[in-house]
């Protein structure tokens, strides 16, 4: 998904990450910098309980179902 900032993109992953786990998928959600990461696996962690992180410096949870 692209589109300027505060459009609502992280709305329309939310609801892809969430129709995937249902699924029994697993999901890779990417961002351009680390700081971007780090603030979207807060909010998804908060959203969805098997959350991972993996950027340069750090790597929590590998084998989670939303990584």
């Amino acid at each position: 998904v692209s589109a300027h900032t505060s459009a609502g993109k992280t709305v329309v992953a939310s609801y892809a990450i969430a129709m995937s786990l249902r699924d029994n998928q697993r999901v890779i959600y990417t961002s351009p910098i680390k700081a971007l990461s780090n603030q979207k696996y807060r909010d998804f962690k908060e959203e969805f309980s098997d959350v991972g992180l993996m950027t340069g410096d750090i790597t929590i949870e590998p084998n989670a179902s939303c990584l």
